[in-house]
C-alpha cells in the first residue's frame, strides 16, 4: 500500500507522473524567448501561461516555496525584458541574469513539474 500512496496523490492532485514530466527546462526556454522576443505580448504569452499552470499546481500541493520561486522567476524575466519600457529587451545577456532565479526555481519546484 505504501508504494501506491505517491501515485494516488499524483492522480488526485492532477500532477503529471515522473515518467511523463518534462521538467522545468521548457520554462527556462520560454523565459528566454520572452526576454529576447520582439513583441512582449506574443513572445511572453506561452511563458506566462506555463507559470500560471505551475503556480496552480504548487498551490494545490501547498508548495509555497515553489509558488514563491515561480513568482520570483516571473519577476526576473519581466525585469530582464525591460519591465514595460516598450518592446526593447533590456539585458544584453538575459540568460546570465536569469540563472540564479532559475536555480532557485528548479530546486524548489522539481517535484511538482
Amino acid at each position: 500500500m505504501r508504494s501506491r500512496a505517491p501515485l494516488l496523490l499524483a492522480v488526485l492532485l492532477g500532477l503529471p507522473l515522473p515518467s511523463r514530466a518534462q521538467g522545468l527546462a521548457p520554462l527556462r526556454v520560454q523565459g528566454l524567448r520572452c526576454v529576447q522576443g520582439a513583441h512582449a505580448a506574443a513572445s511572453c504569452k506561452p511563458f506566462l501561461e506555463t507559470t500560471y499552470r505551475l503556480k496552480n499546481r504548487a498551490e494545490a500541493a501547498k508548495r509555497w516555496r515553489c509558488y514563491s520561486a515561480l513568482l520570483g522567476y516571473e519577476a526576473q524575466v519581466i525585469a530582464a525584458r525591460g519591465g514595460g519600457a516598450g518592446d526593447t529587451p533590456a539585458a544584453a545577456a538575459p540568460e546570465l541574469a536569469l540563472d540564479s532565479a532559475y536555480g532557485e526555481l528548479s530546486a524548489e519546484c522539481e517535484p511538482i513539474q
